[in-house]
């Protein structure tokens, strides 16, 4: 025991840092701005795992060629909706201050 009764701050603060390593979700609106961006394409393959869809898409103007590549789906709902072969029209979300990025506002093409 720590003398002069601090046990109890010293448990505090260790309870205080075990709870901010913990991981977090993060929001579906984000705290920071976000660059968005229109992108058409087809789904690939689903990870349910990762809530993540894998879609061969054309060309994301102002952001990347026409590529195949995997999209992180916050909202778990949107995701539940997608089926491979899907054709799909969404909005693209970039965090502007790194590489965070995932998609939005899906709808079926069709």
């Amino acid at each position: 025991m720590v003398p002069g009764g601090s046990s109890r701050a010293l448990l505090a603060v260790l309870c205080l840092v075990g709870a901010s390593c913990t991981r977090q979700e993060a929001p579906l609106e984000p705290d920071e701005p976000v660059n968005q961006y229109s992108m058409t394409g087809t789904i690939v393959r689903l990870e349910t795992e990762y809530q993540s869809a894998l879609i061969d898409h054309e060309e994301i103007p102002g952001w990347m060629e026409a590529m195949t590549m995997e999209f992180p789906v916050k909202d778990r709902r949107e995701f539940d909706k997608l089926k491979p072969g899907m054709r799909i029209k969404a909005t693209v979300y970039q965090k502007q201050s790194g590489v965070e990025y995932w998609i939005a506002g899906i709808e079926a093409l069709p």
